[in-house]
């Protein structure tokens, strides 16, 4: 187990858990649960990630203070209007934004966008063309956002960008008719390159890359689902579950 790293798992490991703590969270009208395995999924990147430390806490923050704010609101709204305001509950909705989040940076942290698109067309049965456009938007993400960087210096050194209180909302509207364009030519490129290598013209394809379902996958896999099993055992028990 010293040279285990989650990225060597199958990405239908977080798959299964991501939908399975989605599912029994939202169902949960308790924060017990929802927290208990936040902490759970930050044991597990802090043991078997190649994350620092601060990266997983950084990404934890960000979710516990958009659910703290949407809270804060909701409290608001309850508490000028002298409606009762259940604490408990307002913790489990908390705790429910910190477990989606947090599960779904399992996955993007650990799983490549290749690997992704490919157990979701293997085990998924997603078409081959939804699955290689969901790749390619995935993508240009990153790309997108190193041309919108390479622009903004463009214009700075020119001296074009807007100053004053409305100046970055004006430099937005100049930066979209180049980033426009170089997103169309990427697209194009790629549509052309699709095309030359026969994307949906045949009924079946092979694969340079296959995913294969190993017996590390099914015990890491088996251990979760126990632990997580006992945690809904253990807590329905003490009622501090509420399905």
């Amino acid at each position: 187990m010293t040279h285990f790293k989650l990225k060597d798992l199958n990405p239908l490991v977080f798959i299964v858990i991501l939908l399975l703590v989605s599912v029994l969270i939202s169902l949960d009208k308790m924060p017990f649960l929802s927290w208990t395995l936040v902490i759970c999924v930050l044991v597990i990147q802090l043991m078997w990630s190649n994350n620092g430390k601060l990266v997983v806490l950084k990404q934890t923050a960000y979710p516990f203070a958009l659910g703290s704010v949407y809270v804060f609101f909701i409290w608001l709204t309850r508490k000028l209007g002298g409606m009762p305001i259940d604490y408990l509950y307002l913790l489990t909705l908390i705790g429910r934004f910190m477990v989606f989040a947090s599960y779904t940076f399992l996955l993007i942290n650990n799983v490549t966008t290749k690997r992704l698109t490919i157990a979701l067309i293997k085990y998924l049965k997603m078409p081959n063309k939804i699955g290689y456009a969901f790749m390619a938007v995935y993508n240009f993400v990153p790309l997108f956002r190193k041309e919108l960087t390479q622009i903004q210096y463009t214009y700075a050194i020119r001296g074009l960008n807007k100053k004053g209180l409305f100046g970055k909302v004006q430099n937005m509207f100049q930066y979209a008719i180049p980033l426009l364009v170089t997103s169309i030519r990427k697209g194009m490129r790629l549509s052309v390159s699709m095309e030359n290598r026969g994307l949906g013209k045949y009924p079946t394809r092979t694969y340079y890359q296959d995913l294969t379902f190993s017996r590390r996958d099914s015990l890491f896999l088996s251990l979760f689902l126990i632990v997580l099993c006992g945690l809904v055992i253990i807590y329905g028990y003490y009622g501090l579950i509420n399905l």
